[in-house]
């Protein structure tokens, strides 16, 4: 603990610049959904096209980046408990002494400012959402969709989720798309924020395959 503060004091002004970086990257994440809405009530065109993630949950869409990183922040505190501060994350963060780490760091605030979603609209030319949209409605199937336990939904997704992801993950290890893949393999150490690491299109393909699984399922935002 002495050791963190001692860094914490010698770098107060480089922390205060993450933290600025970080709050602007929320407050960010959180005005897109409202941007997307402006934009798409004076061009219904758009409307398809600017479908943000989470949309099912109305106003409650502007918390998603701010419970990202809250559980990321959690997941640092963790890993540096339990390891300790020298071996953790939040010392190779803050002592800026991990280029890789860094890129990590940046990564995640692509991903909480809404920026990894708006390259992934550009990337695959608008389609993301709509190809979501349309796997929802043809696999629509909902099974547990008259099932009120939140403890189930939890638990199905949840396997559910980790089964697509690992075949998908195989799928990205192949020829095909390995060039994208290895955006998230080119990292120098690993830490609790790698996860963040990864190139647009994966983005992409996740939001599509995410949707099929709420859609078969039906669980509840």
């Amino acid at each position: 603990m002495q050791t963190f503060l001692n860094h914490l004091n010698q770098r107060k002004t480089f922390f205060a610049k993450l933290c600025a970086m970080t709050v602007a990257a929320l407050a960010l994440g959180m005005a897109f959904p409202f941007i997307f809405a402006l934009i798409a009530d004076k061009a219904p065109f758009l409307a398809p096209v600017l479908k943000v993630e989470g949309a099912e949950l109305g106003p409650g869409v502007v918390l998603l980046p701010l419970g990202m990183l809250l559980l990321s922040l959690s997941c640092v505190v963790l890993e540096a408990l339990l390891l300790g501060y020298e071996q953790s994350t939040l010392k190779r963060v803050l002592t800026d002494d991990s280029p890789s780490v860094k890129t990590d760091f940046l990564y995640l605030l692509l991903r909480i400012s809404g920026l990894m979603m708006v390259f992934g609209l550009l990337l695959s030319l608008g389609g993301m959402y709509p190809a979501a949209e349309y796997l929802k409605r043809e696999f629509g199937f909902a099974i547990f969709a008259d099932t009120d336990s939140l403890t189930l939904h939890f638990a199905v997704l949840a396997v559910m989720h980790t089964f697509f992801s690992y075949w998908a993950h195989r799928f990205l290890h192949t020829k095909i798309l390995w060039q994208i893949h290895q955006v998230h393999h080119s990292a120098e150490n690993y830490n609790v924020l790698l996860p963040y690491r990864n190139h647009p299109v994966e983005f992409v393909i996740a939001t599509i395959y995410g949707a099929f699984i709420l859609g078969v399922l039906g669980v509840k935002p």
